[in-house]
């Protein structure tokens, strides 16, 4: 066997092999664009539905963190209360002592107003917003009391409880 003769057909081989894959057909290209977009498509709809998810848990954790501290501070003024009265709607009482912050020792009454739970002593300020629903109700020395609070995405919640005010022990 002659060996340039198998080194000219050697080469012609490697040369039309090469020669046949030095780029991509149009349907490999189009095949290409149609996958990434179809894996785009799907990333972007995953990724749209985490950041409403992430804004929907944020709206309901700021909406259950005014509920709590409106609640706290009701029950904490109601416990430290004296002639403490409740009619359904709102929760009436005296304080014991004054506060710096306020030079009275007269009514405090906390009730809904307009989609606002109000404080009203000798100035009203907003202690809630949000709020679809107030009661305060007597349950013997205990008051109950019920917050609700409705806010769009973050859905509605309601907080419950009760306390005993310390001038009845």
């Amino acid at each position: 066997m002659n060996m340039s003769h198998f080194f000219n057909s050697q080469h012609r081989f490697c040369w039309n092999a090469l020669k046949n894959s030095m780029g991509f057909t149009l349907i490999e290209i189009i095949l290409v664009i149609v996958l990434l977009g179809i894996i785009g498509g799907f990333t972007t709809t995953y990724i749209v539905d985490v950041i409403q998810m992430n804004s929907d848990v944020s709206a309901r954790k700021d909406l259950i963190d005014e509920g709590k501290l409106a609640m706290e501070m009701i029950v904490r003024e109601v416990r430290m209360g004296n002639g403490v009265s409740a009619d359904g709607t709102s929760i009436t009482f005296t304080k014991n002592f004054v506060h710096p912050q306020e030079n009275s020792t007269g009514p405090i009454t906390y009730e809904e107003n307009a989609g606002n739970l109000e404080r009203q002593g000798a100035s009203t300020s907003i202690v809630a917003s949000n709020v679809t629903g107030f009661t305060a109700t007597a349950n013997g020395s205990f008051y109950d009391i019920s917050l609700t609070l409705s806010g769009g995405n973050a859905g509605t919640f309601t907080l419950v409880s009760s306390v005993r005010p310390r001038s009845t022990l």
